[in-house]
């Protein structure tokens, strides 16, 4: 829904008792107990973000996407002018994808992967295309693999849902793999294991998830198991490229 205000002045957030993050695009708010709401901040990289898509048609057209694996915009704020603001979503509880509990089980983490994957195949058909998605805008809630701040992304008109959805495969596919390795999602993997590497850069995101969890060599492997093995046989360099 559209919300016209005069300034974001007159919204009411909690910047001091509840929740602030501040990205390079915009700051966070909670603005109650189960939603926040992203405001636009006057920076170079908003500046590029708005210039290279059509805010008002992507924001509008993800919000009425209803997906348990990409968490949408709900409330579309502008100004009188028609300018954006920002806009409001759900708040994701849960882990980031960095910063797993190692006790989680692997067999818990597929089904959410399968579920992530369904939903991946309807939003790909939309032809929406994952951009910049990192570990500080993915969760694992218990249940669900959750995606936000779907704003970095676009609506790849000319591409083809199969170009589309083998692209926001392999980015998710390498954003929780690196998350289950517990590193930053600016680094890449390497490792010593051909049949590792040629998983992570060719398998499909389950195939990848089912192989490390065979590679455990466990009845019931956890993410501490799996980390164990990635950690004898990957390295790790840094990657600073991040596309806008």
């Amino acid at each position: 829904m559209i919300k016209k205000i005069e300034s974001i002045k007159n919204l009411k957030v909690y910047p001091n008792i509840l929740f602030s993050n501040r990205g390079t695009t915009a700051i966070v708010y909670r603005i109650n107990a189960n939603e926040v709401i992203k405001l636009y901040t006057n920076s170079l990289r908003r500046d590029i973000l708005f210039r290279t898509r059509d805010m008002n048609f992507l924001l509008e057209k993800l919000s009425k996407t209803n997906l348990n694996s990409f968490v949408s915009p709900k409330d579309i704020y502008v100004d009188k002018a028609n300018n954006i603001l920002g806009y409001s979503m759900d708040y994701i509880r849960g882990n980031y994808t960095n910063r797993l509990d190692l006790d989680i089980y692997l067999d818990d983490l597929i089904e959410a992967i399968k579920k992530l994957d369904q939903d991946n195949r309807c939003i790909s058909m939309e032809n929406y295309s994952i951009l910049d998605l990192h570990e500080k805008n993915m969760k694992y809630d218990g249940k669900y693999f959750k995606i936000f701040d779907l704003d970095g992304g676009y609506f790849k008109v000319n591409d083809t849902y199969e170009d589309i959805y083998e692209a926001n495969s392999q980015i998710i596919k390498k954003v929780i793999v690196k998350g289950i390795y517990g590193v930053n999602s600016l680094k890449e993997l390497n490792s010593n294991s051909l049949d590792f590497m040629d998983c992570y850069y060719k398998g499909t995101l389950l195939e990848m998830f089912e192989y490390i969890k065979k590679s455990t060599n466990s009845w019931c492997p956890t993410v501490n198991d799996a980390r164990k093995v990635l950690r004898r046989n990957c390295v790790t360099y840094d990657n600073y490229y991040r596309m806008f």
